[in-house]
């Protein structure tokens, strides 16, 4: 999680902190992405309050709640939360946790814009997505490997990140603070060949660590989930 450039951190997550965890960083993205598990994000569905760190969360979460029509979009409200808790965490620090900062409501202007992007599914392609019988699988392409990525492991983060021994298990933490690093690495690769390297690295942090699962719903979720990145890793390889 260190960079080499510094072996003195500059961050520590006052949450974990208060719940008795010391978690630190030694760069601020390091920092926001940490601060993911603990609910903040700049994205947010127009349907609903829910809020991600990802575009791609807010259209997993579409999709598991059937808001048809639902779109996301960046909220400079959320954006600065984010920024006023990272600020917090920076060390030392000048007041302890007390509690997550509100979640403020819908930004009028940003929203309204948002709506008007959103172009409601005609009848037939909503009968054909409930279906699921298109002729033809849609091409593979390098954005189109990188959703399903992001769409394979956010759920196996949000998970372990919710775990009721998650703010105990030091190891735990790092291990998906890892995986958000590398999923981070995944979305911004310029080719498929990057994205090829970037998948397996990925596939063997989710083997190194996989000793931290303890149940069997867990480890099924994780083969799955490894299987899925190994699959999407031979796509890209059949396009480099």
């Amino acid at each position: 999680m260190a960079n080499n450039t510094t072996t003195t951190p500059t961050w520590q997550c006052r949450e974990c902190l208060a719940k008795g965890t010391t978690v630190i960083f030694f760069t601020k993205t390091h920092m926001k992405s940490h601060l993911a598990i603990h609910d903040y994000g700049p994205f947010r569905c127009t349907e609903c309050n829910f809020i991600g760190r990802r575009k791609e969360t807010i259209t997993a979460h579409h999709r598991a709640s059937k808001e048809v029509g639902a779109g996301a979009y960046r909220d400079p409200d959320l954006e600065n939360r984010i920024q006023r808790e990272v600020n917090r965490c920076r060390l030392p620090h000048q007041a302890p946790w007390t509690g997550s900062s509100a979640i403020p409501p819908h930004d009028p202007a940003a929203l309204a814009a948002a709506q008007g992007t959103i172009s409601p599914p005609s009848p037939k392609e909503e009968h054909e997505e409930d279906d699921n019988d298109a002729d033809e699988a849609p091409p593979m392409t390098l954005p189109k490997i990188i959703e399903e990525a992001t769409n394979a492991i956010m759920p196996m983060i949000g998970h372990l990140g919710h775990r009721e021994d998650y703010e105990k298990t030091t190891d735990l933490k790092f291990w998906v603070e890892d995986l958000q690093v590398r999923l981070d690495r995944i979305e911004a690769a310029q080719s498929f060949p990057e994205v090829v390297l970037r998948l397996q690295r990925l596939r063997g942090t989710m083997e190194l660590d996989r000793h931290l699962l303890t149940t069997e719903r867990d480890l099924l979720a994780l083969e799955a989930t490894i299987k899925k990145i190994e699959d999407l890793a031979r796509d890209a390889e059949r396009e480099r």
